[in-house]
């Protein structure tokens, strides 16, 4: 009924509302005006008959501008009309009124012509819209050159959609991306852009917690990446992702086979000796450094060292629970290398957990309490978003304590407190110390 109702509009509102239906069951004058290659005030007036009837609503009286003869100007309204649809049954009617066989060329079309009608800005403001149509219409764009386009668009709308924490619709975006390259993906002159999909797709599948997805995209990797360094990234993914399965162990071993292959022999099974060992060489890193100038470091800029700090950094927590003799050995070695290579945001986590288990293990309070202040520090430096939360945490739940001063303290709490300095039981459980933390100013 909806559908007759419509074609009984002249044919320019009827073909006017096909493209808005489309575009959605929001839509502004600007947009459907590319589409419908028109300028705004024939595109407005294609639209009137349909205002009439009442089939779309304006959310404001802007469109009045573009009906009124003696209106102002559009260049001096600087306006741009949002309608709506009456209804969803409106828009499916609107739609339907499209032959089934010209649906994805009307796609295709419209996504042409919003890319090509867009700056560098827009383009990046109606992503998801442009990819969008493209996607409905993929089974249309075979010539290699556009595959690679099309893989392109899809890449950057998975980017921002994983910003926005949107990482199911990420996920569909860059698998399509994949799924839409050519068989010649991996060869030299497309070897960036798929890379960059399969490292992208690997993360973000991990995020959406599905783990086939996860190891079939870094074994593609692993099989086709041209260098280790290439693999870095895929490799902290598979870390996170059997940490996220409970499979410290695997984590952990991942973790020593990559970081043999970057140079650095770890122990598997460290003993007491190879952790005085490994503070002892730490000591010699620093050498006549205080603590106040690691924060002037250069920044770390070689690409192995970067790639260790990587792994390091999403092993500690896998090896505190998994491997808890191996921990320190991370720890020590992150410090190491941002001594001897400059700083990166992950060398805020390092000194925080340097600082932990100077302050808990070694005893060293003060010293200890220092390299938990220049993690702070650093923070602000390098503008660490990505390890604010772990170094905060670190530092607050596990340093801080040791110097600062405890107040409003509960006499079991303070009971448990005292009894981990009296017998030497400096590693309290982290439940301890997270109560205890609340308590401190």
């Amino acid at each position: 009924f909806m559908a007759l109702q419509l074609q009984k509009l002249p044919n320019q509102t009827q073909n006017v509302l096909k493209l808005a239906a489309c575009i959605g069951a929001q839509f502004d004058l600007n947009t459907l005006g590319i589409v419908s290659e028109q300028s705004p005030e024939t595109t407005a007036a294609d639209l009137w008959k349909a205002l009439q009837e009442g089939l779309i609503i304006p959310n404001t009286e802007i469109y009045k501008f573009f009906i009124q003869s003696d209106s102002t100007s559009v260049s001096n309204a600087a306006a741009n009309p949002i309608y709506r649809f009456l209804h969803d049954r409106v828009q499916q009617a609107a739609y339907s009124l499209i032959p089934d066989d010209q649906k994805q060329i009307t796609h295709l079309e419209i996504g042409t012509l919003l890319l090509r009608n867009s700056s560098e800005t827009q383009r990046q403001e109606r992503i998801f819209d442009i990819v969008g149509h493209f996607n409905l219409a993929a089974e249309l764009i075979t010539l290699p050159q556009a595959r690679y386009e099309f893989a392109t668009l899809n890449l950057q709308a998975g980017k921002a959609a994983k910003t926005s924490a949107a990482f199911d619709a990420a996920f569909m975006f860059v698998s399509t991306g994949i799924d839409r390259l050519p068989d010649t993906k991996w060869q030299e002159d497309n070897y960036p852009l798929t890379l960059a999909l399969y490292d992208l797709g690997a993360e973000l599948a991990y995020l959406c917690s599905q783990f086939e997805q996860t190891d079939r995209l870094i074994a593609s990797i692993e099989q086709n990446a041209n260098n280790l360094l290439d693999k870095v990234s895929a490799y902290e993914t598979k870390i996170l992702a059997d940490i996220a399965q409970s499979q410290m162990q695997d984590a952990v071993y991942t973790a020593l086979d990559v970081l043999q292959q970057l140079g650095i022999e770890l122990p598997k099974e460290p003993t007491q000796t190879d952790i005085s060992l490994g503070l002892d060489k730490t000591k010699l890193t620093l050498g006549n450094k205080t603590i106040a100038q690691l924060i002037d470091l250069p920044n770390m800029s070689n690409p192995n060292a970067l790639a260790a700090m990587q792994i390091l950094s999403s092993t500690i927590s896998a090896a505190y629970i998994g491997a808890p003799q191996l921990m320190p050995l991370l720890v020590l070695e992150s410090v190491n290398l941002s001594v001897r290579y400059g700083n990166t945001t992950l060398s805020a986590v390092a000194y925080a957990w340097y600082g932990l288990i100077l302050c808990g293990v070694v005893m060293d309070i003060e010293t200890g309490y220092q390299f938990g202040q220049l993690a702070v520090q650093l923070l602000e430096r390098l503008n660490a978003n990505d390890s604010k939360a772990q170094t905060l945490f670190t530092n607050s739940t596990f340093i801080s304590h040791w110097r600062e001063p405890v107040r409003n303290i509960m006499p079991s709490q303070l009971e448990a407190y005292q009894t981990g300095l009296e017998t030497g039981d400096n590693m309290l459980h982290g439940r301890q110390l997270c109560i205890l933390t609340t308590s401190i100013g």
